[in-house]
């Protein structure tokens, strides 16, 4: 499989490597704060930047992002393996696509990463309720 480090595009060699999988197939909502696709952010958001920022979760759900503009409070719809994953790839060296919402890890050795979806606003906990709120609008233009 392959993959663009320089966008910080992910497809996973690695089954383990995505520890939001689980949320994401049984999680049907493509809104802020629930799942993104790499494809949807290079196709959408080609020429956004991408703001080295950290991150490190915070209670009832709420993870801080910080960047060289601020402290953001930022909520995903699995905070959970959202969590796994700082602890396994770091604080530090995450990117964040522009005001956007999507997030990437820090580019892993072998080129990968990982993605999530933040919301400004608190969103369903879907490891524990998956919700379904699917709207391809949200996630593609149609133009």
């Amino acid at each position: 499989m392959g993959h663009s480090p320089e966008k910080g595009a992910f497809m996973p060699q690695d089954p383990d490597e995505s520890l939001l999988y689980a949320a994401q197939q049984n999680c049907s909502c493509y809104k802020k704060g629930h799942n993104l696709h790499w494809i949807a952010v290079l196709k959408k958001w080609p020429d956004e930047p991408r703001i080295p920022v950290s991150i490190v979760e915070a209670p009832n759900g709420a993870f801080l992002v910080t960047s060289s503009e601020g402290l953001n409070v930022l909520y995903c719809h699995a905070p959970g393996r959202l969590a796994s994953l700082i602890n396994r790839h770091g604080s530090d060296g995450w990117r964040l696509v522009g005001a956007t919402g999507a997030i990437t890890t820090a580019v892993q050795p072998d080129g990968s990463c990982t993605w999530a979806y933040l919301s400004d606003d608190p969103v369903a906990n879907c490891e524990e309720n998956p919700c379904e709120c699917y709207d391809p609008d949200d996630i593609w233009d149609e133009d």
